[in-house]
């Protein structure tokens, strides 16, 4: 009873005091920032005193924006890769195929894919490149290109988010946000952010032959191998990484990886070019089309 005998209802099972909530809310922000820090201080560390396998070799491309005609590739630095797909949890973001076809084979796939990344350009290992200024006609945002030898790496090439569609020029988006938001397009990541996780799935080597395949590809002649499917491991690589780092570092960390070598000419009109010379309001991806 209170001072006018009127009964005092209990507080609820999960009743926090607001001072305490509050200050568990600030200790949560400043474990978020330490993380933060630790997380920029290990991407810093790729790029300071890179090994020369970190990178392959720039390549001049036909360029179909902008106005000139040619441009320099824009190697990625492998290490950095390496290390944003493994904290894609992949074994679990996979674990549709993994439990259907190779059960008990995910960490094995995983690990031997991270090893192929750092690897970077020695035999054996991959190297990716970023063409900011080349568009596909096909709408398509990469490609993953094995090997014909022994003495060379795997390569992947990531392309712009354009693409032409009739007399129009568009944009792809991912399947996923950087963070949640009122408008269902407002923070959706941009087609080239799906494709960096997208494009090193295609370097999974099969312990096995799964539905004729050796490596991991695209096929209608078995289920988890469409455009569609690798869009939902895409997306379910993506929110692994936000569950544990947030949806901001991902975004800093594959915007970090665009850029390539620091000193490279290209690399300052890399970061989100399209995002300021075309719309957000394309709903089209043939990689998976939204539907």
């Amino acid at each position: 009873m209170d001072g006018e005998s009127n009964p005092i209802m209990p507080r609820p099972i999960d009743y926090m005091e607001p001072s305490f909530v509050s200050s568990v809310a600030d200790e949560t922000s400043v474990h978020h920032n330490i993380d933060n820090i630790i997380v920029d201080s290990e991407v810093n560390s790729y790029y300071k005193n890179p090994e020369e396998s970190y990178y392959g070799k720039p390549y001049k491309y036909y360029a179909n924006l902008g106005e000139e005609r040619h441009r320099m590739s824009i190697p990625l630095n492998m290490a950095h890769y390496a290390d944003i797909i493994e904290k894609t949890n992949l074994s679990k973001s996979l674990s549709p195929v993994i439990e259907k076809y190779l059960p008990g084979h995910g960490e094995s796939i995983e690990r031997n894919l991270i090893n192929k990344l750092r690897k970077g350009d020695v035999p054996g290992g991959l190297v990716a490149y970023y063409e900011p200024y080349h568009s596909s006609r096909q709408d398509i945002g990469g490609y993953y290109s094995p090997s014909r030898n022994t003495t060379s790496p795997d390569t992947m090439r990531i392309l712009a988010d354009a693409y032409r569609y009739g007399s129009t020029t568009r944009k792809h988006p991912a399947g996923f946000e950087f963070a949640k938001s009122k408008s269902p397009w407002s923070d959706v990541a941009s087609g080239r952010y799906g494709s960096l996780l997208h494009e090193p799935i295609h370097g999974i080597k099969f312990p096995r032959e799964v539905a004729g395949m050796k490596y991991m590809d695209h096929t209608d002649k078995a289920e988890g191998f469409s455009q569609w499917d690798y869009r939902n491991y895409v997306k379910e690589m993506a929110e692994n990484f936000k569950s544990k780092y947030g949806g901001e570092i991902l975004r800093r960390q594959l915007n970090r990886l665009f850029k390539g070598i620091p000193e490279h000419k290209e690399s300052v009109m890399v970061q989100d070019v399209f995002d300021d010379l075309f719309p957000d309001d394309v709903i089209h991806e043939k990689r998976g089309m939204l539907r």
